[in-house]
């Protein structure tokens, strides 16, 4: 009995023993359960914020890669753009560092307290611009381009979140108004949009060059650019402009229109200031037309030096009459009808010329297209059609009339007519000494010798001459032309004087032309706006002042020689050879 007590009692004991390992061991499992739920909790939670954290940094950097790429594509590439310069290396357009302010809309707390503070530092700035800028749909914005370290400090003072500064480049050009014409300008991202920065854009931009250089000399540009302001003010003319050219490779060394603009303020500029009259300024020539028709005659064996003219009556034309500016009457030779600049005499030499020949001889001296001008400032000549060539304009066309050309077309014409007979191409790029510029022989050197003399004897004794200058035996032919007006008809008080020529004619080096547009008759001209009173005399002081910068240099030791010599010519007719109408 006490046996069977005693083994009751021992697996009694060892029952509780197994209910409380088994309750334990429940216990630790539900621990253990609660603990992986935890866990699993935990890591669900921390999964999730990795996500959030990734998703967020995927959105900055996706963000920061947008503005990478806008950066680099509106503003890294402006960084390189190459320079441009003139013969000498001197800066005509470079870059200058900068800061640029953006925001992020999305960042700014009270848009339009931001608003107000930013019309503060930039009064300039439009308070409903900066709304559309703003609008809070966006997360980029341009504020303001190009700050001063002012502006930029002022800015950064104000402490707004959202406000950012990129850093930025700006063009600017050196020598200012001087170039604005030729070498253009860029837009607010650095796009070439006029002149050179808008014919290079691409090399510019691309690196594809170091630097641009240009044939153009500053120093001689700020003489022609003062001496064309200072007649201007003489004359009280509406505008004025000049080339001189290289006559034998067709490099520009300078060309300036009057009036200009600050290209660094470009857009408070007027269509005038902006208008570039050497390139674009298609006029009537006038008289300077009298020398191309003389040497297509001459070149073709239509007149003699010594021909007598008769220049006593005026010439009847259909409706038209033709008469002479201050005729002189009588029988004129051929140089008397450059010297005098008889509209009659080169009527006369014209119609033995004829239209065909005349307007061939113009195609070939590039009268009748675009010059090549790196410019997309280019305009095209003006000119009868073919059908419409006839008499009549081939006599109007003979002066210089009927036909319009701008500035360079002439310059390009005459450097062919006293450089030896080659036409060659302007051109604003500095050329290789090495190499010969390509060319076609337009007239023969027989002929181109012949106008260099007759050249010569317009300014030494015909209306040229105030264009001369001791020791540069300066040629040329003044040209006077009344302006068109809007409704088509010559206006009478209103006109252009001109003078094209070369420097020095026993040797030809430098072409030279001078436009005053739209003079006032007064004490200064006496009250004569023609070609031979005010544009002659400009030429000269240019070529006076500018001559020895372009090592050309008064040769007065053998003055005789080249006046008796070299350059003489007899402007006498053979009063036995008097020329029929």
């Amino acid at each position: 009995m006490k046996n069977h007590e005693l083994n009751n009692s021992i697996l009694s004991t060892e029952f509780e023993k197994r209910i409380v390992e088994v309750s334990e061991e429940r216990a630790i499992n539900m621990s253990k359960a609660r603990l992986l739920v935890v866990s699993f909790a935990l890591a669900f939670c921390f999964a999730t914020l990795i996500l959030r954290v990734f998703d967020l940094s995927l959105s900055t950097t996706e963000e920061l890669h947008r503005l990478h790429r806008y950066h680099s594509t509106k503003l890294d590439f402006f960084v390189d753009r190459a320079d441009i310069v003139d013969c000498e290396h001197r800066l005509l357009a470079t870059n200058l560092s900068t800061a640029s302010l953006y925001a992020n809309p999305k960042e700014m707390l009270d848009i339009p307290s931001v608003i107000d503070e930013l019309v503060s530092v930039f009064p300039d700035l439009s308070k409903d611009d900066l709304q559309n800028k703003l609008d809070t749909k966006k997360n980029f914005a341009w504020i303001k381009r190009h700050l001063t370290p002012k502006q930029q400090q002022q800015a950064n003072d104000l402490g707004i979140p959202g406000l950012y500064f990129a850093s930025d480049q700006k063009r600017v050009y050196p020598q200012g108004n001087l170039f604005a014409h030729i070498v253009g300008m860029v837009d607010i991202d650095g796009e070439g949009i006029a002149g050179l920065e808008a014919s290079f854009d691409g090399k510019l931009k691309n690196n594809e060059i170091n630097k641009l250089e240009l044939s153009l000399d500053s120093r001689v540009q700020d003489i022609i650019h003062s001496e064309l302001q200072k007649a201007m003010a003489e004359h009280q003319a509406e505008g004025a402009a000049a080339i001189v050219m290289n006559a034998n490779n067709g490099e520009i060394v300078a060309m300036v229109s009057l009036p200009d603009f600050d290209p660094h303020q470009a857009k408070y500029a007027s269509e005038r200031e902006r208008f570039f009259f050497p390139t674009l300024g298609v006029y009537e020539p006038g008289s300077v037309f009298k020398a191309l028709t003389v040497a297509i005659a001459l070149e073709n064996g239509l007149v003699n030096l010594h021909d007598n003219f008769d220049v006593s009556h005026k010439l009847k034309l259909a409706n038209f009459t033709i008469s002479d500016y201050r005729g002189r009457g009588g029988s004129l030779s051929v140089p008397e009808i450059l010297l005098y600049s008889s509209n009659l005499g080169t009527a006369q030499i014209a119609m033995r010329v004829g239209a065909a020949m005349q307007r061939n001889y113009l195609q070939k001296l590039g009268l009748l297209q675009q010059t090549n001008i790196e410019l997309p400032e280019n305009a095209s000549p003006l000119y009868p059609k073919q059908k419409r060539w006839q008499e009549l304009s081939t006599i109007t066309i003979s002066y210089g009339h009927g036909i319009a050309e701008t500035p360079l077309h002439v310059v390009k014409a005459f450097a062919a007519l006293i450089n030896g007979g080659k036409l060659i191409e302007p051109t604003l790029l500095k050329q290789q000494a090495e190499k010969t510029p390509a060319f076609e022989q337009v007239i023969s050197p027989q002929t181109s010798d012949l106008m260099r003399k007759l050249l010569r004897l317009v300014v030494q004794r015909g209306f040229g001459k105030k264009a001369d200058v001791p020791g540069y035996f300066v040629g040329g032919k003044t040209g006077t032309s009344e302006k068109i007006g809007k409704n088509g008809r010559y206006m009478k008080n209103s006109n252009v004087a001109s003078f094209v020529g070369a420097f020095p004619m026993n040797n030809p080096q430098y072409v030279i032309s001078v436009i005053l547009d739209a003079a006032k008759p007064n004490a200064k001209n006496h009250g004569f706006t023609t070609g031979g009173m005010i544009a002659a005399p400009l030429a000269g002081n240019i070529i006076s002042n500018i001559a020895p910068l372009l090592e050309v240099y008064p040769n007065n030791a053998k003055t005789y020689e080249i006046i008796n010599q070299e350059l003489y010519l007899d402007p006498k007719p053979n009063v036995n050879n008097i020329a029929q109408r």
